[in-house]
């Protein structure tokens, strides 16, 4: 059974009665859930306390403040004041800029995942090398984001929520799913609700409901293999499954999740299978290594891979 997205979203914040969350555990597994939410960190504005940084600013004007000789004629300070109206300036700005109401952007690194609740209550899982923004002025009237990488989102019901990506857009109302668009291939997945996909390449719109994805590249339209019990993606607690995946894709996500530097010396190739990121680098080399009878060299944050017994081959980088 997977819970609604409202209730999920409820869950996510804590916001279940007994009642509830004893009927949500009896009738699904939340151990992997438990899990992530526990690990993920929720990002917060910076605080600003207004009287500090005054007073700082007092304290180095009168630190900076030239001798003044007594017998020389009072001119008037231009350039105190100057500092003064650009201080306050910068006050003005940093006070601005810490507002939660501000425009938003979320961006995470190599081998990190983020958490962050919306203005409305709907929650993003960011993945590692993603990148979000939104208005959070007009979120209540718009529901408006961009995104570049990979994010799970877990939608409240109300206005439409539009997901704006290189490859393409998506659209809800309310439910939970998944948007991966990496390089010319935008992935969405279903897992709650319906969603609606669309480009600038496609005539028509492609509608999903739970447990259906689907892959875009281009005019070409597939379907996605979904793991259709869970209610979070695979990424989320460090499953990465692939099928007919490009052997670059595949290690640019090795690259991505464990923050190393990847060379592959081969041509390429076509994989299925998966890695899981807790059993650690070295096991998923293997396993996507392996079926290809590719050899792997790990030195320092740098992971060479080639094809066995084969010392002539181009060098190409695949990640940075």
């Amino acid at each position: 059974m997977n819970p609604d997205s409202d209730i999920l979203a409820r869950w996510l914040e804590g916001r279940l009665s007994e009642a509830e969350l004893e009927q949500l555990e009896a009738s699904y597994d939340l151990q992997e859930l438990k899990k992530w939410v526990e690990a993920a960190g929720e990002l917060q504005p910076p605080p600003f306390d207004e009287k500090q940084a005054w007073q700082r600013f007092l304290s180095r004007r009168e630190a900076e403040a030239p001798a003044v000789d007594p017998t020389a004629g009072r001119a008037f300070p231009w350039r105190w004041v100057a500092g003064l109206a650009a201080g306050l300036a910068l006050l003005a700005m940093g006070y601005w800029l810490a507002m939660p109401s501000g425009s938003f952007q979320l961006q995470t690194q190599a081998a990190e995942h983020q958490r962050h609740t919306l203005p409305d209550g709907s929650v993003v899982l960011l993945n590692a090398e993603s990148r979000l923004s939104y208005q959070a002025r007009s979120w209540d009237k718009q529901r408006v984001l961009r995104l570049e990488g990979e994010a799970f989102f877990v939608v409240k019901k109300g206005s439409p929520f539009v997901v704006h990506t290189p490859q393409g857009q998506v659209q809800v109302l309310g439910t939970s799913f998944n948007v991966h668009d990496r390089g010319l291939r935008l992935e969405v997945a279903c897992f709650t609700g319906k969603v609606q996909v669309s480009n600038s390449s496609l005539s028509d719109e492609v509608l999903l409901t739970a447990g259906e994805g689907v892959a875009i590249k281009g005019q070409d339209v597939l379907p996605l293999q979904l793991e259709v019990q869970d209610s979070l993606p695979a990424w989320s607690s460090g499953r990465f499954r692939f099928h007919q995946a490009s052997i670059r894709e595949v290690l640019g996500e090795v690259s991505r999740q464990f923050d190393v530097r990847v060379q592959y010396l081969g041509p390429d190739k076509i994989y299925n299978g998966g890695f899981d990121t807790h059993l650690g680098l070295e096991h998923a080399l293997k396993m996507v290594c392996d079926p290809l009878n590719l050899a792997y060299d790990i030195k320092g944050r740098v992971v060479t891979i080639k094809v066995r017994n084969n010392a002539h081959v181009q060098h190409e980088h695949i990640s940075e």
